[in-house]
């Protein structure tokens, strides 16, 4: 499997720090394709199948064994979520923002598809959200996840400019609509754009929306591109910044714009990818070091009490949160 040592790695130091951290499996692919992110189903009956011996599946299931992942265990920090089956084929479901012809019935079977395998893997596993590869998503998704048992969809979605005078870069589950590109709806927000409430947040469709608008590398280039811990945190920013190809979007700006729609509520969802790579030259700086200097630093934060959170806590979480409280 792919960058196996260094999502081994990001794992056990999540548990180690208890940070509360969320991870998609992709459980389906191509088996004898040595780059397809298959996840094995059969090591129990057979220890020696393909990737039964892969580090990274290996530490899910230590993960699990040692009530680390929710719905295992009182004390768990990470939450297991679906990141499809078929997930290079997912992307190839849509040409731009427009789903190929079939798409609805395609990914109801790949939703059915990887919820079956996971939940056969890990039958205590709280397993309820859903990490849309590709960032691609539609309304459809929202009622197949329902059907699955899944509560919340995280895709793309971040903002730029300043609170009260931001627009969307990319919103949640963006799907061109009659056929011209003006007409591009956001399939995945909450009504009046208002995410938070004294209730917690708000359903779109009975499905809580919680895309990721921040993240650790570029927006661009297959998420290698790692950026600094203190470009990543982001501290005096609002909104993305966008030069040329190369747009980067902070936590701090993030959460700015999302307590703007969440009634004071400051959060935000930082998308992290296990390719990624950081420090000048590229690779010079260890995943680990990353987070190391990243946890210092979040911890040393004057203006806000940062809180790291599963997907299933800030389904819950209502607004306004404590004063100055950034959660992600």
């Amino acid at each position: 499997m792919d960058h196996s040592d260094v999502q081994t790695d990001i794992m056990s130091w999540m548990v180690d720090k208890k940070v509360k951290f969320n991870f998609g499996v992709i459980v389906g692919g191509d088996p004898t394709d040595v780059w397809s992110p298959y996840w094995p189903t059969t090591c129990q009956e057979d220890p020696t199948a393909m990737y039964c011996d892969d580090p990274v599946v290996q530490r899910v299931k230590q993960a699990y064994d040692n009530g680390d992942i929710l719905g295992t265990g009182p004390d768990a920090v990470l939450e297991l979520g679906n990141h499809a089956y078929n997930h290079a084929g997912w992307g190839l479901q849509w040409a731009g923002f427009v789903p190929k012809p079939g798409w609805n019935e395609w990914q109801d079977l790949d939703l059915a598809n990887s919820t079956s395998i996971l939940n056969q893997l890990y039958p205590n596993a709280l397993i309820k959200s859903f990490h849309a590869p590709e960032n691609a998503a539609s309304a459809a998704n929202l009622e197949s996840m329902k059907k699955y048992g899944l509560e919340v969809l995280t895709s793309a979605g971040t903002l730029s400019g300043c609170e009260g005078n931001s627009y969307w870069l990319t919103a949640p589950c963006d799907v061109q609509v009659n056929g011209s590109e003006s007409s591009i709806e956001p399939q995945c927000m909450p009504a009046g754009d208002v995410w938070a409430t004294v209730d917690g947040f708000q359903r779109v469709n009975g499905i809580v929306s919680a895309p990721a608008g921040s993240a650790n590398s570029l927006w661009s280039g297959g998420a290698q591109a790692g950026i600094s811990v203190d470009e990543t945190i982001g501290v005096g920013d609002c909104g993305c910044h966008a030069e040329g190809s190369r747009v980067s979007c902070s936590i701090i700006g993030s959460a700015k714009n999302n307590a703007y729609k969440s009634n004071g509520l400051h959060w935000s969802v930082l998308m992290m990818h296990p390719q990624t790579m950081f420090g000048e030259p590229a690779g010079s700086q260890s995943y680990v070091q990353w987070l190391d200097e990243f946890h210092q630093k979040m911890s040393a934060l004057t203006d806000y009490s940062v809180h790291y959170i599963n997907f299933q806590d800030l389904a819950r979480l209502p607004a306004p949160g404590p004063g100055g409280a950034l959660f992600m």
